[in-house]
């Protein structure tokens, strides 16, 4: 058997009641929710109850998915489950890093809450939004954003999935195209053009916040989003610039697959990535953590 990887899921992931199998089930997760009540007090509720607007509000979806993803690892732990890496997916790499040992459950909470807050407040300034663009050719998609711009390719989800971003304008009209080109398209449920150029200044805030966190080397593999490579000292840097550049998440599962990894379990929301892992490593294992008695009878 070779190494196993946990890896996060990111914003898109969200739904109503999610952690609350593992709150149930796990002693370890359900600290987890615990703990991150007292820092932003109806955390979990709103993660078991809101209704779905409130969710998908960047603001609260962030913190939110931080938290269920950390109980999932946390669950992990409960189960004895050790991994030899790790990476996320967007919102999901804040997850990776504390997993990590980059920084404290308490710190990377807050850091989401913030995260969120300045994204949700550059979305307003643009109106925009991202579409996943399934099947055709990667540089067909390209050349389209290329010739209709403020629209731009900014995740590589997988050999035949990516992810397009920009104004609410240009994305329509791109996608417009491409349906009639048979290829499929899907809005995501996100409140703004992320991972692009209109993101920029956020991430310069962002930047700023984690000055005052005493950030750590990490203790094991922490693959990046915007390299698609293992991280080395700029930890910043990496946190920061994945906030308005592509997500390399195909690359990167790639990447470590080459590096012997040949078992993901996804920990936290849904399965979006579990999906995406199998068609880009096909020959991987893959498991999530949505539910804790599958979780542990996988791997038992």
């Amino acid at each position: 058997m070779g190494k196993i990887a946990v890896v996060f899921s990111g914003q898109g992931a969200q739904y109503i009641g999610m952690g609350q199998n593992l709150y149930k089930h796990s002693v370890k997760a359900k600290q987890i929710f615990e703990q991150a009540d007292k820092i932003i007090p109806g955390l979990t509720e709103m993660c078991f109850n809101a209704n779905k607007a409130d969710l998908d509000n960047t603001q609260n979806t962030q913190p939110c998915l931080f938290t269920v993803n950390c109980a999932a690892s946390a669950a992990l732990d409960e189960l004895n489950i050790k991994a030899q890496g790790t990476a996320g997916f967007s919102l999901g790499e804040l997850s990776a890093a504390y997993f990590s040992g980059v920084y404290s459950f308490s710190e990377g909470l807050l850091l989401a809450k913030k995260r969120g807050e300045i994204m949700q407040e550059h979305a307003k300034k643009t109106e925009g939004c991202m579409a996943a663009v399934i099947g055709g050719k990667t540089q067909t998609i390209e050349e389209l954003c290329l010739l209709t711009g403020n629209v731009f390719v900014v995740n590589y989800n997988s050999p035949d999935q990516t992810v397009i971003s920009g104004t609410t304008k240009a994305v329509n009209t791109v996608s417009e195209i491409l349906k009639k080109l048979e290829y499929r398209v899907i809005k995501l449920a996100v409140s703004g053009a992320f991972h692009s150029v209109f993101m920029q200044q956020a991430a310069k805030e962002f930047g700023e916040q984690l000055n005052d966190i005493n950030l750590l080397s990490p203790t094991i593999p922490l693959y990046s989003n915007f390299t698609s490579y293992q991280y080395g000292l700029n930890i910043k840097e990496l946190l920061t610039k994945q906030i308005y550049n592509p997500v390399l998440w195909m690359q990167t599962i790639n990447n470590m697959v080459n590096d012997g990894f040949d078992t993901f379990i996804e920990a936290g929301a849904g399965k979006v990535l579990r999906g995406l892992i199998i068609k880009t490593a096909p020959q991987a294992k893959v498991f999530n953590t949505d539910n804790f008695e599958e979780i542990a009878t996988a791997f038992n």
